[in-house]
């Protein structure tokens, strides 16, 4: 089972570099983050709209520069990441999940990746996922080397079809809405199955014994 830091480690403030170290601290197969376009169109390592949870700031992410998102403090004097510094910062042996949180990154997303690919990253420790379905389809049509996750709040089985049509990789969703079902009939169209959050060893005997394959927590270290 992959076991993936949610992004990066909770102990540390989220989508931060300290949250990173902290999770490959761990020994986590995977980390997972967040991506969003800035107002001069950079893409950089946030899971909400706004700053107004997790700096010192106020404001929506695609209204501001990279140069004000730098000036922002996110926590223990961490700034804002780019995707760019990601691919420097974490090692090429760790695989990554890059969630697709806003429209019409995919374009400078595929660029990106292939620029890290030539340097040395594989296609198959680079995951792109997402809720936003349409922004997926867009990703499959520009590059069909990069694996795919499609994220649902819940679960159905046409949302086997929808993954098939775009050849995805894996379906993610909470914990809850999985049963052994469904991970029967993903795991049938050679489809698998992610699941989040797992914070303890209740929730990961749970994963388990479906059979996950893999699993997001925010803490490593107590599961």
């Amino acid at each position: 089972m992959i076991i993936v830091g949610h992004r990066g480690c909770g102990y540390e403030p989220e989508n931060t570099f300290i949250s990173f170290r902290k999770a490959l601290k761990f020994k986590v197969d995977m980390i997972e983050f967040d991506v969003r376009k800035t107002k001069d169109n950079k893409l950089v390592v946030i899971h909400d709209k706004k700053v107004n949870r997790t700096s010192d700031g106020k404001g929506y992410v695609s209204r501001k520069t990279i140069e004000q998102l730098k000036k922002l403090n996110f926590g223990k004097k961490e700034r804002i990441p780019t995707l760019k510094e990601v691919f420097n910062f974490i090692p090429k042996k760790c695989k990554l999940n890059i969630e697709i949180k806003s429209k019409k990154v995919v374009v400078e997303l595929n660029n990106i990746i292939k620029k890290y690919v030539k340097k040395g990253w594989s296609y198959n420790n680079i995951i792109v996922s997402s809720f936003n379905y349409k922004e997926l389809k867009k990703l499959r049509k520009l590059n069909k080397k990069i694996k795919i996750g499609v994220l649902f709040k819940r679960t159905e089985s046409r949302d086997i079809k929808k993954a098939e049509k775009i050849n995805a990789y894996f379906i993610g969703t909470y914990l809850k809405n999985i049963d052994s079902y469904f991970v029967r009939e993903c795991h049938k169209n050679k489809i698998k199955v992610f699941a989040w959050l797992i914070n303890n060893k209740k929730d990961m005997k749970i994963a388990k014994d479906l059979k996950l394959d893999c699993i997001f927590t925010d803490f490593p270290d107590k599961i």
